[in-house]
């Protein structure tokens, strides 16, 4: 008993060991479908443009952020816009994202890293929602970004794409570092994280945000990506941070490009809220394996 309350015992979920032993059977017996698939991420990772020719290392002391945040008002429009596309608002932010980069790098092709709860158990009984640890699964996705492509389209093939993922990404880990398949393999220069909702309210049943320190890495660690953005939506508000070396990029460039940023998850918000009719894709039917025209002309005919 503490604090005048009675503390239920759980039943214990599945131990750390436990889930190593499943990642390396995982890796075992990995889809030469799934392994097709992280091949063809970490094929000729595109580089950013950078500002200053002599910098090869981005140590933490070199690293500057940016930060910014969306009123309540856009943000509860962000939320909504979910509804054109059936979409996740991770997937209209890394859509909004990718355009703003390909307007920058004059890349077509984008290479960014994620990172998930790395807390996949795909077809085995374990447990893992309460076991301690640092579970973090850590993988590359490849977009194709036409810039003269339409808001719709543009949302479309960031959804499909992120929704091919397999597993949570999960398989691209125990390959690297449990097979050593993609050991050589380069890493994305960028890194972006969605932490999705969170709370700092004095409700007392609400999950809040950490108050950790900002100093959690050596000064002197390495880098081995040129831009990380973090973003979460806190108390209904999304904010945001770009983090990048000094050394390797001006703070006018990297202001310039979260500027952009922000226009065009603005601008998505604008679209999909004029949108009069919502518009399905094939994820949203993965069982069909249906393309989006087949789809288009289906759902049409139904009307």
């Amino acid at each position: 008993i503490t604090a005048n309350k009675i503390i239920s015992k759980e039943t214990k979920t599945s131990s750390f060991k436990d889930w190593t032993k499943y990642l390396t059977n995982y890796a075992e017996n990995i889809s030469n479908e799934e392994l097709a698939f992280w091949r063809e991420q970490i094929t000729e990772v595109p580089q950013l443009p950078i500002d200053k020719e002599n910098a090869t290392i981005i140590e933490e002391k070199d690293i500057t952020q940016l930060y910014f945040s969306f009123d309540k008002e856009i943000t509860k429009t962000l939320l909504e816009a979910n509804k054109t596309y059936n979409t996740k608002t991770e997937e209209l932010l890394i859509t909004a994202f990718n355009t703003a980069v390909a307007n920058w790098s004059k890349n077509q092709e984008i290479t960014v890293g994620f990172e998930r709860h790395g807390r996949e158990t795909v077809g085995s009984d374990l447990d893992m929602s309460k076991t301690v640890g640092w579970f973090t699964a850590y993988f590359p996705v490849k977009f194709l970004v036409k810039t003269n492509n339409s808001i719709d389209n543009k949302i479309i093939s960031t959804k499909e794409k992120m929704r091919s993922i397999p597993n949570g990404g999960i398989g691209y880990g125990t390959l690297r570092y449990v097979k050593n398949v993609f050991g050589d393999a380069k890493n994305p220069e960028i890194v972006f994280n969605f932490l999705g909702t969170q709370s700092n309210s004095q409700n007392e049943n609400a999950i809040k945000t950490s108050t950790l320190s900002n100093n959690l890495r050596d000064r002197k660690s390495e880098r081995h990506y040129k831009l990380e953005v973090n973003l979460s939506i806190v108390d209904n508000v999304l904010k945001g941070a770009f983090s990048f070396g000094k050394n390797v990029h001006e703070t006018e460039t990297m202001t310039a490009l979260m500027n952009d940023f922000k226009n065009q998850v603005q601008e998505i918000c604008t679209h999909c809220n004029q949108v009069e009719k919502g518009r399905y894709t094939p994820s949203d039917f993965s069982e069909a394996e249906i393309s989006q025209d087949d789809l288009d002309n289906l759902l049409d005919f139904l009307d």
